[in-house]
């Protein structure tokens, strides 16, 4: 249950930063990766539980920097 999060997670992030700067392809290779080896009692799991804190950390720095753009045009008008 909690590797299908840490995937969710990861899909989702490529979702709403396709236009980034992060290499789409190496993001969708360590999704399939995570999910070959989701099976697997390996080190793979810790590694997609960090993954998934990272990208949570990037989506909620990301959705600040946006309310803090918003704001800010809002003061200027």
């Amino acid at each position: 249950m909690r590797w299908n999060a840490a995937l969710t997670s990861l899909e989702t992030w490529h979702e709403l930063r396709q236009a980034s700067h992060i290499n789409q392809a190496a993001l969708i290779a360590l999704i399939q990766t995570i999910n070959s080896y989701k099976h697997q009692s390996s080190g793979w799991f810790v590694l997609a539980l960090l993954i998934n804190n990272w990208i949570n950390d990037k989506l909620s720095m990301h959705q600040h920097f946006l309310s803090g753009i918003h704001a800010n045009s809002i003061a200027h008008k």
